[in-house]
């Protein structure tokens, strides 16, 4: 959205206001949620709907699909009660589903020198800055993933991950 509306090349450049949405919070989640599931017959309990939010990140489109593939494995086996098993079992399928995505985006964000050390560092929560490299390329690279919505300025240096899935991925296939 971000370079549709503000890039100055694009065709629709300042036809649109880009406005902050802020992150839903645990508590507007665990309600949703849980009502969600009690449409569809399944017990829920809070601590098990946490559970899927801390996956999550609450990243609304992981958490949706998270809860879909948690929900497909409770019908598999005929179960109307979410336990840990359930939530991790749904989360791995989430996963490996999310992981050709995944694989395509960093195919795509590696065309720029730097970027897939830059992810690797910010992934394991270090600084993307390192001695060895100038300065100058990692800017670039944090910039293109930030312009590409990857990751968010929190503060000078800081900074998360959009889609915290997609952090966690990283954590598990390139560590």
């Amino acid at each position: 959205m971000q370079t549709l509306f503000g890039g100055r090349e694009e065709a629709f450049y300042r036809f649109a206001t880009m406005l902050p949405i802020p992150a839903i919070a645990e508590d507007d989640w665990i309600p949703y949620i849980t009502r969600k599931f009690a449409s569809r017959n399944i017990e829920a309990g809070r601590d098990m709907v946490t559970e899927i939010i801390q996956f999550s990140g609450g990243h609304p489109q992981d958490t949706m699909f998270l809860c879909s593939e948690i929900y497909y494995s409770l019908l598999e086996t005929g179960d109307n009660v979410l336990t840990r098993d359930y939530v991790q079992m749904g989360y791995n399928r989430a996963m490996l589903a999310l992981a050709p995505i995944y694989d395509e985006m960093l195919d795509d964000l590696s065309s720029r020198p730097q970027v897939r050390s830059v992810l690797r560092q910010l992934a394991a929560g270090e600084n993307a800055y390192r001695e060895g490299v100038h300065p100058n390329q990692i800017k670039r690279a944090v910039d293109h993933l930030i312009s590409r919505a990857v990751i968010e300025k929190t503060a000078r240096g800081s900074y998360v991950f959009v889609e915290p899935m997609f952090r966690r991925y990283i954590l598990m296939h390139f560590q």
